[in-house]
């Protein structure tokens, strides 16, 4: 115990070590009650709160990345069934317009074919007529020839 008590001689400290000692905790536990506690509730309470914001925040992108996916997939199906829609009428107007194109057709050549009768029944004639003639004018040259 001497040698305690010659250590703390050298170094100063006395019996207002004690008192000061406990004054200091005193100070500690008062600072600590009234300012550190505050202060950490503070920094608890808005670590709490910006941690609650944030995960906050995380639901709604998940939410907003569901919405934006289920846009797609109903855009992609509304495509979809644009095309076969469009697939089908086209297909529909196709058919009609080539069943119109038939009709028209068989008319028309139809009609060519009247018409190419009724030329070569022209033609025939006109045949006939230049044969007639031709009768005459052969005779024609032989009297001249023999002439």
């Amino acid at each position: 115990m001497e040698f305690i008590l010659d250590v703390l001689g050298k170094l100063s400290i006395d019996q207002t070590f004690i008192i000061q000692f406990i004054l200091v905790l005193i100070f500690y536990f008062l600072i600590k009650t009234l300012l550190i506690s505050k202060v950490q509730y503070v920094i608890e309470l808005r670590d709490s709160k910006t941690t609650k914001m944030e995960d906050h925040a995380n639901k709604k992108f998940q939410e907003a990345d569901k919405l934006a996916e289920k846009f797609k997939e109903e855009t992609e199906k509304a495509y979809v069934q644009a095309q076969e829609m469009f697939a089908a009428k086209k297909s529909e107007i196709v058919s009609r317009e080539k069943t119109r194109y038939k009709a028209v057709e068989a008319e028309v050549n139809q009609k060519v074919d009247e018409e190419k009768k009724a030329f070569e029944g022209e033609i025939a004639q006109h045949r006939q007529k230049v044969m007639e003639g031709a009768d005459q004018l052969s005779k024609d040259l032989v009297n001249r020839i023999i002439q």
